[in-house]
C-alpha cells in the first residue's frame, strides 16, 4: 500500500519541486519511503508503505534495461504461485509484487490486466514508445486520479490533495458531483468534486500517449449461473479459503478488523487456521455496540483480542475528517473506521476486513426487500411512502419505511425499480435540491433494470461500493498508513458472488443465505444467527452534543462561510435545528469547503 504520482510533460525534469510537494501531501499513505524518477518526458513519484519484499520492493520500480518504470499502490495477491507458474522463466531481480507487473507487461502487454490479479493501482511508463500506462482493480479498492492541465500535460496520484499540490492546475468545482452528495453522501464514483479532475473508474486502464488520453474497460460484470446450493457452498468456501490465504501474505503482522458480524468473523475464523492473529473492535459507550459479540469471535479463534470505546471529541473528529477526506464525504462510519484504523496501527501494519461481502453476498435489508411477497394496491403506497418519508427525517420509522419500500418495487416496472431504487436511498430529494443550489440545472441520473436483489447487487458493486465504502476504508485506514485487504473482494471469489441467482443469497426472512449455509460450522449461532448492525455513529446524539452544537453554529450560521458561495444561506438554514442527517451533511460540507475551496476561488 502507498500513495503513488506522476507527471507526463515535457518539462518533467523540471518537475522535481512540484513531485516532491505532491509526495508530501501522500505522506500518510507511505511513511516508510519517498522517492522519484524522472525521464525527459515523465516523472513518476512514489510514498511506500513498506509490507511486502521490504529490503528490495522500493519504487518507482525499473525493468533491468530501464526501459520501464512502475509505481504501484496496492498488492497482487497470489503473486508468488504466478512467478512460478507463467512467469518461472523471468529473470526477476526482487522478491516483490510489483515487480510482476513489470513481468507480465513484457510478456502480454496492455493484455495483461485480464490475468492480474489483486487490488491496486498502477502507473507503468514505456519509455521506448513515450506512453503512459495506467489501471485500477476492478472494484476500485485502490484509488486514481489523474488531470490534464491547461499545457496539455497529464498528471496523476492517489488522492485529489497531491494533484492540486501540483499546482498545475486550478481546480474548477463540479456542481453535478454536489448535487450527488447532497443526494448520497458522497461524489459519484466515476467523477471527482471538480470539472477538471477526473477519476479513473474501476476495471479501467488509461493510455496517454502523443498527447492522446484513452479510457477502456478490461472487466465486466460475470454473466449469471445456475447452481446448486449445496455446489455454491462449496466453491464459496473454497474461494474465501484461497482469498484469505493469498492476503494474509506478508512480510509484515496481519491482524484483522473484528466487528462480531458474519463477515469479519469468517474471516478471522479462516485466517487462524493459518496463525495466531490479532483482532481489533470498536465499540460506541452508550449506544449500538458489537464488542460482546466480536469479543465472542475472539475467545473462539484465541486471538490476541484489542478493543477501542468512542471516548473522543467528536467535534475535533470531524475537522480531521476534512483534512483527511478532500472531497466531501458525510458517511458518519469514516469515523469509528478511523479510529478503529489508528488503533490498529499501534499493533500491525496489514489488516483484513470483511468489506465488500454485504454487496456481493446480500447483506443489506433493501435485497430482503426485493425479495418481499408483500403487496399492497398502487393507491395505498404513495401515501404510505410519503409518510414513511416524513417519519424517517424526524429519526423515527425506519422500519415503516423499508415495508413501504418493499411493496412499491412489487408494484413497479423492471424498468422502473432503479429509479425508485435511487430515490430511496436521498437524503436530499430534487426539490431539496433545487432549494440548496438554485442555479443547479439537475442532470438525469442513469437507470438499469432490476428483475431481483441480484441485479440490485450488481448496481451496488458497480455503484454503492466504490463511491461510498471502498473510499471510507482506504482514506480512513491510509490516514495512518494501516494497509487494509478485502478478502472477500477477491477477483475470483467475487466475480462468483456476482454470477450467483438471488434466491441462494437472500429471501424475504434471511440475508446472506449463502454466506450463513457456508460457515455454520465456524461460528457460534450467536454470530451466525444474528441480524446485520450498521457501523455508523449516532449522528443526531452527535449534533446535540455541545461540542458539535458549537461547531455546527460556526460553520452553517455564519453567512461568510465558504459553502454560501456554493450553497443557497436560507436554503441551509431550514436544516440547522433538525439534528438529523441532512444537518450531518451541510455540517461536513461546509467543513470540507473551509479547508478545500478556501484557496481555490
Amino acid at each position: 500500500m502507498c500513495g503513488i504520482a506522476g507527471i507526463i510533460s515535457s518539462q518533467a525534469q523540471g518537475y522535481q519541486s512540484r513531485s516532491e510537494l505532491m509526495l508530501k501531501a501522500l505522506a500518510h499513505r507511505g511513511p516508510d519511503e519517498q522517492a522519484s524518477f524522472c525521464f525527459s518526458n515523465c516523472l513518476l513519484a512514489q510514498a511506500r508503505l513498506s509490507v511486502v519484499d521490504i529490503a528490495g520492493g522500493s519504487q518507482p520500480m525499473l525493468s533491468p534495461d530501464k526501459a520501464l518504470a512502475l509505481v504501484l499502490n496496492g498488492e497482487i495477491y497470489g503473486y508468488q504461485a504466478i512467478k512460478q507458474g507463467d512467469y518461472s522463466d523471468y529473470n526477476f531481480q526482487t522478491n516483490s509484487d510489483t515487480e510482476l507487473v513489470l513481468a507480465m507487461y513484457q510478456a502480454k502487454g496492455e493484455s495483461m490486466l485480464v490475468d492480474l490479479p489483486g487490488a491496486f493501482a498502477f502507473a507503468l511508463w514505456d519509455e521506448r514508445q513515450q506512453k503512459l500506462f495506467a489501471a485500477r482493480d476492478c472494484f476500485g479498492e485502490k484509488p486514481f486520479y489523474y488531470a490534464v492541465t491547461p499545457n496539455n500535460e497529464l498528471i496523476f496520484a492517489s488522492e485529489l490533495k497531491a494533484i492540486l499540490a501540483s499546482g498545475l492546475l486550478k481546480p474548477e468545482l463540479d456542481l453535478d458531483s454536489l448535487a450527488h452528495y447532497l443526494k448520497y453522501l458522497c461524489v459519484p464514483a466515476d467523477k471527482s468534486i471538480y470539472k477538471n479532475i477526473s477519476v479513473l473508474a474501476p476495471g479501467h486502464s488509461l493510455l496517454w500517449q502523443g498527447g492522446n488520453l484513452n479510457i477502456q474497460s478490461f472487466w465486466q460484470l460475470p454473466a449469471k449461473i445456475n447452481i446448486a446450493a449445496d455446489e455454491a457452498v462449496r466453491e464459496l468456501d473454497r474461494l474465501t479459503r484461497q482469498a484469505v490465504t493469498n492476503q494474509l501474505v506478508a512480510d509484515v503482522e496481519v491482524g484483522a478488523f473484528l466487528s462480531g458480524g458474519l463477515d469479519s468473523s469468517a474471516i478471522v475464523a479462516l485466517a487462524s487456521e493459518h496463525k495466531k492473529i490479532k483482532t481489533f473492535s470498536f465499540g460506541f459507550s452508550g449506544g449500538p455496540n458489537e464488542l460482546a459479540h466480536a469479543r465472542t469471535v475472539a475467545n473462539l479463534y484465541h486471538t490476541d483480542h484489542y478493543e477501542l470505546s468512542d471516548q473522543v471529541d467528536i467535534a475535533e473528529l470531524l475537522l480531521t475528517m476534512g483534512d483527511i477526506y478532500d472531497e466531501p464525504f458525510a458517511d458518519s462510519s469514516n469515523i469509528p473506521t478511523y479510529l478503529l484504523g489508528k488503533f490498529a496501527k499501534e499493533q500491525v501494519k496489514v489488516v483484513l476486513s470483511g468489506d465488500g461481502a454485504d454487496e456481493l453476498l446480500g447483506g443489506y435489508a433493501h435485497y430482503q426487500l426485493m425479495s418481499s411477497q408483500s403487496s399492497l394496491p398502487s393507491s395505498c403506497i404513495n401515501p404510505l411512502l410519503f409518510s414513511a418519508k416524513v417519519l424517517r427525517r424526524l429519526g423515527l420509522g425506519d422500519n415503516f419505511l423499508n415495508k413501504a419500500r418493499a411493496w412499491e418495487y412489487k408494484s413497479l416496472a423492471p424498468t422502473e425499480r432503479h429509479a425508485h431504487y435511487n430515490y430511496s436511498r436521498q437524503y436530499f430529494d430534487q426539490a431539496d435540491i433545487v432549494s440548496l443550489l438554485p442555479k443547479k440545472i439537475l442532470q438525469p441520473e442513469k437507470y438499469s433494470e432490476i428483475y431481483d436483489a441480484s441485479d440490485l447487487m450488481r448496481i451496488d458493486v458497480l455503484d454503492l461500493l466504490p463511491s461510498d465504502m471502498l473510499v471510507k476504508v482506504d482514506r480512513a485506514t491510509m490516514a495512518s498508513g494501516l494497509e487494509l485487504r478485502s478478502p472477500f473482494l477477491d477477483r475470483d471469489l467475487a466475480e462468483f458472488a456476482l454470477s450467483l441467482p438471488a434466491h441462494l443469497k437472500v429471501d424475504e426472512l434471511t440475508n446472506k443465505k449463502l454466506l450463513r449455509q457456508t460457515f455454520a460450522a465456524y461460528l457460534p449461532s450467536s454470530i451466525k444467527n444474528r441480524p446485520k448492525q450498521g457501523f455508523g455513529g449516532p449522528v443526531s446524539t452527535w449534533l446535540k452534543s455541545s461540542s458539535v452544537s458549537k461547531l455546527k453554529a460556526e460553520y452553517l450560521l455564519d453567512q461568510n462561510k465558504k459553502i454560501y458561495s456554493i450553497i443557497d444561506y436560507q436554503g441551509a438554514l431550514r436544516y440547522y435545528y433538525q439534528d438529523n442527517y441532512q444537518t450531518w451533511i451541510l455540517l461536513v460540507l461546509s467543513i470540507w469547503c473551509e479547508k478545500w475551496l478556501k484557496n481555490y476561488d
